[in-house]
C-alpha cells in the first residue's frame, strides 16, 4: 500500500474501485436545497468529472430514482433530453416522481406534452407520487400513456378535482394501485370543499386500502368527519389544523385511529380541534402528538385536554403535548390521568418570564415511589422522556438530575430500559451548576441509561465559553 497521505486526486480517481465509487455516491445528500430540486444535476455533474465516473453513474441505477417533472410559466425542467436519461439510466428501479404543473406554461405546448408522456409512461414503477396541478391543464393526449400504480405505496395529491378531463385521465393512476396505503392531500390555498370527497368516489379512489392521511391545510371538521369513515383500515393522522364545520356533522362511529398528529391545535369547546380530539380519542389510540396554536393558551388546553381525558377510554402511551405556559400542578394532574404513557415529549418553546417552568414540584412528583404498588406514582409505564432544557426551572435543575437517576435505578433494578433526550442545553451553558446537572446525568450512561444530549457538541462549546472566561 502506497504510504503517501497527500495523494493527489488523480491517484485516487484510478486506482479507488468503481463499486467503492458507487458505495460513496450513494451516500451523497441529493435531495431539494432551498426548494429547488437539483438532484438530477448533481447525478449528471459526476459523470462529467472522467470516463470513470460517468460509466459508474450510468450504471448505477439507483442514482437515478428520483424523478421530478416541474412545469411553471417560466420554465420547465428538466429538458426532454435529461427526463429521458433519467428514466434510461433507472432501469427497472422503483421509482420517487413527483410532477407540478402550473397552467398557462410560455413553454412550446408540444414540449409539455412529450414530457408529461415520458413521465407518466413510467409511473407504473412509482413507489411515490408527488401530483401537484395548478389551472387548467389539458392531459388528454397523454390519457393512453397513464398506466395503474402497480407499485404505488404512497400518493401526495393536489389536482382540480373539479375538472373531468383531469380527474378522469388521473384516476388511471389508482386503477388499480394494489399497494398504495398513503394519502397526502397537499396544500391548496382555496381549501377542499366536501365535494372533492364526491368525485374521488366517483372515480373510485381506494379510500378502503388508505392507512395513512396527511392533510397539509387547515380542514373543515365537518371535512375530515366525511373523510375519515370511508377509510376503515386508517390508523396514522396528521392533520395541520381544523377549521370549524360548514356543514351538519352526523354521528359518526369512533375511528380506530392508532396515532393522531394535530399541528396548531386550538382548544375551548366548541372549537373544532377540540370537537375533533373528542371523537377521536378511541381505545385505539395510542400515539397523540398535539402542537397547540398560537392563539391557545395553555391553562385552555390543559383545562379541555384534561375534560376530554376523564371521559375517554383511550389508553394513551405516546405524548406529546406543549404543556407551558402552565404550573407544576397542573402538568401533574394531567399526568396522572395517564398512567399507561411509555414515552413523554415536553419540548416546547421556551416561554421566558413565565411562571410556569419545569420547576421543582414537577421533578418531585415524576420520581416519588408508590410503596403499595412498588411502581412510580406518576407515568410508572414511562420508557422514555424528551425535555427542552430552556423550559427547565434554574432551581430545579439538580433535582431534575436527582429524578433522572433515581428513575434509571430503579428501572435498571428491575430490569427495564429508560431513555432520556434533553435539546437546547447549549443555551444554558453559561450557567455552571446547570452544567454540573447535565454532567451527572451524562455520567449514567456508563451503567447502562439511554442518553441523548443537543447539541452533540455541547460539551465542546461549554469548555470554548471558559476559556474565554
Amino acid at each position: 500500500m502506497v504510504q503517501n497521505s497527500a495523494l493527489s486526486v488523480d491517484w485516487v480517481i484510478d486506482n479507488v474501485p468503481p463499486d467503492v465509487w458507487r458505495h460513496i455516491f450513494g451516500f451523497l445528500d441529493l435531495k431539494s436545497y432551498e426548494g429547488y430540486r437539483v438532484e438530477d444535476g448533481d447525478v449528471v455533474r459526476l459523470s462529467h468529472v472522467c470516463c470513470l465516473w460517468r460509466d459508474v453513474v450510468n450504471n448505477s441505477p439507483e442514482l437515478w430514482t428520483e424523478v421530478d417533472l416541474y412545469v411553471s410559466p417560466m420554465v420547465m425542467r428538466p429538458g426532454i433530453g435529461l427526463l429521458s436519461r433519467i428514466l434510461h439510466n433507472s432501469r427497472d428501479m422503483p421509482l420517487v416522481m413527483s410532477l407540478e404543473i402550473h397552467g398557462n406554461s410560455t413553454a412550446p405546448s408540444n414540449l409539455i406534452n412529450d414530457a408529461c408522456q415520458l413521465f407518466f409512461r413510467e409511473v407504473l414503477r412509482a413507489e411515490h407520487l408527488d401530483l401537484r396541478i395548478y389551472g387548467q391543464t389539458p392531459l388528454q393526449g397523454i390519457e393512453a400513456e397513464i398506466q395503474g400504480g402497480l407499485m404505488l405505496q404512497s400518493l401526495c395529491i393536489n389536482i382540480p378535482y373539479e375538472d373531468e378531463g383531469i380527474m378522469s385521465v388521473v384516476s388511471k393512476l389508482w386503477s388499480p394501485a394494489p399497494s398504495l396505503q398513503s394519502l397526502i392531500l397537499a396544500h391548496i390555498g382555496h381549501g377542499f370543499p366536501l365535494k372533492n370527497i364526491g368525485f374521488l368516489q366517483a372515480h373510485n379512489f381506494p379510500f378502503q386500502q388508505v392507512t395513512d392521511l396527511e392533510v397539509e391545510f387547515d380542514i373543515h371538521l365537518d371535512v375530515i368527519c366525511r373523510l375519515v369513515p370511508l377509510m376503515p383500515s386508517l390508523a396514522f393522522v396528521t392533520l395541520n389544523g381544523v377549521l370549524d364545520a360548514r356543514e351538519l356533522i352526523n354521528p359518526l362511529e369512533r375511528p380506530s385511529i392508532q396515532d393522531l398528529t394535530l399541528e396548531g391545535c386550538q382548544c375551548g369547546f366548541p372549537h373544532p380541534s377540540m370537537q375533533l380530539l373528542d371523537f377521536a380519542l378511541s381505545p385505539s389510540l395510542t400515539s397523540l402528538w398535539l402542537k397547540r396554536g398560537h392563539q391557545c393558551s395553555a391553562y385552555s388546553s390543559l383545562r379541555f385536554f384534561k375534560r376530554i381525558l376523564r371521559k375517554s377510554l383511550s389508553c394513551l402511551e405516546h405524548l406529546y403535548f406543549d404543556f407551558t405556559p402552565s404550573t407544576d400542578e397542573e402538568k401533574i394532574d394531567c399526568l396522572k390521568l395517564l398512567p399507561c404513557l411509555r414515552t413523554l415529549d415536553l419540548t416546547a418553546k421556551s416561554y421566558r418570564h413565565a411562571r410556569s417552568e419545569f420547576g421543582s414540584q414537577f421533578c418531585d412528583a415524576m420520581q416519588e415511589w408508590d410503596r403499595s404498588t412498588q411502581t412510580f406514582a406518576l407515568c410508572p409505564q414511562l420508557e422514555k422522556l424528551v425535555i427542552n432544557h430552556e423550559t427547565l426551572e434554574h432551581t430545579a435543575s439538580a433535582i431534575f438530575a436527582e429524578m433522572i437517576e433515581e428513575r434509571w435505578m430503579r428501572y435498571m433494578a428491575a430490569g427495564q430500559t429508560f431513555e432520556v433526550k434533553i435539546i437546547n442545553v447549549g443555551e444554558r451553558l453559561h450557567d455552571a451548576e446547570m452544567v454540573d446537572d447535565i454532567m451527572h446525568i451524562q455520567a449514567l450512561k456508563k451503567s447502562g441509561l439511554r442518553v441523548t444530549i443537543k447539541p452533540n457538541d455541547w460539551l465542546k462549546r461549554y469548555f470554548y465559553q471558559r476559556c474565554l472566561i
